[in-house]
């Protein structure tokens, strides 16, 4: 296999300014290590295996392309400010009547709203394709963060919950979504540094 071929299968995929810096510090450990170019190629491994090792680094050029675009960010935020909203004058319309008002049933949407307006702030000053991930991602899972705390909350108070295993594994899968996106800012954090020039 050539060098180039070699390059273009280990690299595809990736964005233009990850490709240009991994192929020519590729292309220079080839150059120096003075063997000729098939067995040197040869020595750097399987490309397929070092494209997914590159894949666990920095982000797919698809992915970074939508982070650019921005496409959905408008539903999302337009959902994170109106659904725990209209989920608490539902609430306050259904127990208006019960005296003393349950207070407590508004505590998971005004947390919701509390949450979405740190990530807002906490998100004001990253580039634009870290906080499209972050508001994208995580503030959609502010709205099922308020359902689930609405469950916590309902099985709290002593009302029955239809799947109690339902708790842990949806609070289990939240938190695994939130580590998920922290390693996804981990590999667009290093794919912006390419584009910056720095290493």
């Amino acid at each position: 296999m050539t060098l180039e071929r070699w390059l273009h299968e280990a690299t595809a995929g990736l964005p233009p300014e990850v490709v240009q810096r991994v192929q020519a510090e590729y292309a220079a450990h080839v150059a120096e290590s003075g063997l000729p170019e098939a067995e040197a190629v040869a020595a750097l491994g399987q490309p397929g295996r070092v494209r997914r090792a590159l894949g666990r680094t920095y982000l797919g050029a698809e992915r970074l392309r939508t982070l650019r675009d921005g496409a959905g960010v408008p539903v999302v935020t337009g959902l994170m400010w109106t659904v725990p909203s209209l989920y608490a004058l539902g609430l306050v319309w259904i127990y208006a009547g019960d005296a003393p008002f349950p207070w407590w049933r508004l505590l998971a949407p005004a947390l919701s709203l509390g949450l979405t307006a740190l990530l807002w702030h906490l998100t004001r000053r990253l580039p634009a394709e870290r906080r499209t991930l972050w508001r994208s991602t995580v503030g959609g899972l502010s709205l099922q963060f308020m359902l689930w705390f609405q469950w916590v909350l309902q099985t709290w108070h002593g009302e029955p919950f239809v799947w109690p295993w339902g708790l842990p594994v949806f609070g289990g899968m939240l938190l695994g979504l939130v580590v998920w996106t922290a390693w996804d800012d981990q590999r667009l954090r290093r794919t912006l540094a390419l584009k910056e020039g720095r290493p």
